[in-house]
């Protein structure tokens, strides 16, 4: 049997330790958007050839930019969107997780064609991977991104309008001397 121990609280995972994981494959899509937050580009680039995209609440002084480390919150919700359609996805884990985006090509063809007439279709491929949990995802089809905020909305609810009075001058005394 496998367990840990912290302080006074014993976890034992009779299966031992454990993970989960998806891929999910955006087809006819070159780009995809979301799992805040990260300081890199809008467009989440390519983690082929470096390291994934990370989930996980921490708060980092001095960050680097352009690099899929953790920050401030994690969100595990992409969406993909061109001209033609916007869709998303949801995992609802609050788990560590780590996520592999690669922005791909494929070659497709159809029976009745020859294999000469292939059309190249262009594809995010992501991989999704946390500590713990259970599978409990949701796919979003859109067809405007519009529709895809509402969809999401209705499964994790709508952030409430700060008061009046909250909506002004802030000031944080962070990191000066006096």
């Amino acid at each position: 049997m496998w367990e840990e121990t912290f302080k006074t609280h014993k976890d034992s995972k009779p299966y031992g330790p454990s993970s989960i994981g998806v891929d999910v494959n955006f087809i006819n899509f070159e780009n995809v958007y979301g799992i805040p937050e990260h300081a890199d580009a809008f467009s989440l680039r390519s983690t082929h050839d470096g390291d994934p995209y990370r989930l996980y609440n921490v708060d980092i002084f001095e960050y680097d930019l352009q690099n899929p480390m953790a920050l401030y919150g994690s969100v595990p919700y992409m969406l993909a969107h061109s001209e033609h359609a916007t869709v998303g996805f949801f995992w609802m884990n609050a788990a560590e997780g780590w996520i592999d985006v690669n922005h791909n090509k494929n070659l497709f063809s159809t029976a009745t064609k020859p294999i000469t007439d292939n059309i190249e279709i262009p594809e995010v491929t992501t991989h999704w991977m946390f500590e713990s949990g259970i599978f409990d995802g949701f796919f979003f089809m859109g067809p405007t991104p519009r529709d895809i905020f509402k969809q999401y909305t209705t499964i994790t609810g709508a952030a409430p309008l700060p008061p009046l009075w909250a909506i002004a001058y802030h000031q944080c005394r962070w990191n000066y001397i006096d």
